[in-house]
């Protein structure tokens, strides 16, 4: 009998919060100090190798997910032999996905050195650095499957200090391969260093939960079916959002070239990784939506969440917004900034709708259909990859930036759509919770934006947090007046628990009281 000791949902939470937000300070630190260091154009490559890999993933076609939730499932029932054929299948299946793959790319690296139009090394030296990186997500994704085991048996707290070990490992052999003078070169073979870490420490732990070493089963025809049957919406689902999430990079590597891909990633990296932040706690509401039939209570919980995770992102990122020239100039470089201020604009005011949108994701899968995500990330990619096409060779950064700013029209359509057809209600409901609040937050920002114009002040770390705290409280109190104006409708279920839903309860008495 396989006995692991399980931890409950909130610490699983935590974790992954944990885990989001190191990474977060991580980026934080790291970016400034590798730009100082490389340069943006080197940096901006480095990137580019990181495009390339996340692109490979695509020969994943979904087994990940497929491979997790069949774990998982035995586990829940203790069949432990079943466990062990499936981790089994999908390790072949991945060893000849990835080898396949690999070698590919690793014959196809001239091709991509074509790709960056301008760069600081010569075409050999980049074309060996690919391959070096390419034998790294080899290493990686060949025997992915061991990084699920701690996640299927719900053990997110292992998962994510495995994680922070990962990132802690690269913090010191960047640094050194920096103050070593090993550069561009150093960074490449560190990653091949932490993948073979990843490899290694993820089995170590995997037979650890197994107290045994040699844990593999056998192959099954059954269970690759199976999987393959399980992982047809996931493997589309992934292959266009991957597409989507690594064309602009590319489009912009080709038409303008690799320090542009720097000015672009870094505050989009930075402002993707606080949304992901935001998104992590909404995993919980998959098991609490998966019925067979939408009731009054799963009607309550998605409008409840939605109203709460938008109302968070329209505080957050419209702050971001408005202080993220000021922090790039003291953060990374005035130049730095110069060059990458309208993008990150543009960037952090896209993401202030954006909190709606993982709700209805756990929606759709608890409700068994992930098509309906399928289709959400079609029509969504769809515009961004068009966009950028057109944009991009005319407008330049500014094009992949107003890309992202109209893709969310495909999230608002998908939140009438579930009013509509899955709740059958009226739309009246989601304008005064949603897009009213949104409507507030940008006219705030606007308004902030004009005042700012009346004075001049040289950027500084305390300037910032002055100029975040007192736009923040701003939005805030705005947001909390409507809500106050709104309160006494019909509404009032939905944002009555507002507060306890956090377990603000005590200092929302204490501000009632004074």
């Amino acid at each position: 009998m396989l006995e692991i000791k399980s931890i409950s949902t909130k610490k699983n939470v935590i974790w992954n919060l944990t885990n989001h937000f190191s990474s977060l300070i991580i980026l934080l630190f790291f970016f400034p100090f590798l730009i100082k260091y490389l340069g943006a154009s080197n940096y901006g490559f480095f990137i580019f190798l990181g495009t390339i890999n996340g692109i490979a993933n695509i020969a994943n076609f979904g087994f990940g997910e497929a491979t997790l939730r069949y774990v998982a499932l035995h586990f829940s029932k203790n069949e432990i032999k079943k466990i062990k054929d499936v981790l089994t299948t999908s390790l072949i299946i991945y060893c000849i996905l990835g080898l396949i793959v690999g070698v590919s790319l690793y014959f196809c690296a001239p091709f991509f050195t074509q790709i960056i139009k301008e760069k600081t090394i010569t075409n050999s030296e980049s074309t060996l650095l690919i391959r070096i990186s390419i034998i790294s997500f080899l290493i990686r994704f060949s025997f992915g499957v061991f990084p699920m085991i701690p996640q299927a048996f719900q053990r997110y707290d292992i998962s994510s200090k495995i994680s922070m070990s990962e990132s802690l490992l690269r913090i010191i052999l960047f640094i050194g391969t920096i103050y070593n003078g090993l550069g561009l070169v150093g960074l490449v073979f560190s990653e091949l260093i932490i993948a073979l870490y990843y490899v290694f420490i993820n089995y170590i732990v995997s037979a650890y939960l197994f107290k045994k070493i040699y844990f593999i089963g056998t192959f099954s025809i059954e269970i690759l079916k199976q999987i393959s049957g399980y992982s047809l919406y996931a493997a589309l689902t992934q292959i266009i959002g991957l597409l989507w999430q690594y064309s602009d990079r590319l489009l912009i590597g080709y038409f303008i070239g690799s320090a542009a891909i720097a000015y672009f990633s870094i505050p989009q990296q930075i402002i993707f990784k606080v949304l992901s932040f935001v998104a992590a706690g909404s995993s919980v509401l998959f098991p609490k939506f998966s019925v067979d039939n939408i009731n009054e209570q799963i009607k309550i919980l998605y409008k409840k969440f939605t109203t709460i995770s938008l109302f968070l992102t329209i505080i957050l990122f419209s702050t971001i917004a408005y202080v993220i020239s000021d922090f790039c100039y003291i953060w990374i470089s005035p130049e730095f900034a110069h060059q990458s201020k309208n993008i990150a604009i543009i960037l952090a005011v896209s993401c202030m709708v954006r909190g709606a949108f993982p709700i209805y994701e756990n929606l759709f899968k608890g409700i068994g259909k992930p098509k309906y995500n399928l289709y959400v990330i079609i029509g969504s990619s769809s515009i961004i990859v068009i966009l950028d096409l057109i944009l991009i060779p005319m407008l330049g950064l500014k094009g992949a930036g107003i890309a992202y700013l109209i893709s969310p029209i495909i999230g608002v359509l998908t939140i009438y759509l579930i009013y509509k057809k899955i709740f059958k209600e009226s739309i009246i409901e989601p304008i005064i919770l949603y897009v009213l609040p949104l409507i507030i937050g940008y006219f705030g920002l606007i308004f902030f934006f004009y005042i700012s114009t009346f004075f001049t002040f040289k950027p500084s770390w305390i300037l910032i947090i002055c100029k975040s705290i007192i736009f923040a409280t701003f939005i805030f109190f705005s947001l909390w007046f409507y809500i106050k104006l709104i309160v006494k409708s019909k509404y009032h279920f939905i944002l009555s628990n507002y507060f306890s839903d956090f377990q603000f309860t005590k200092l929302k008495n204490i501000l009632i009281k004074k």
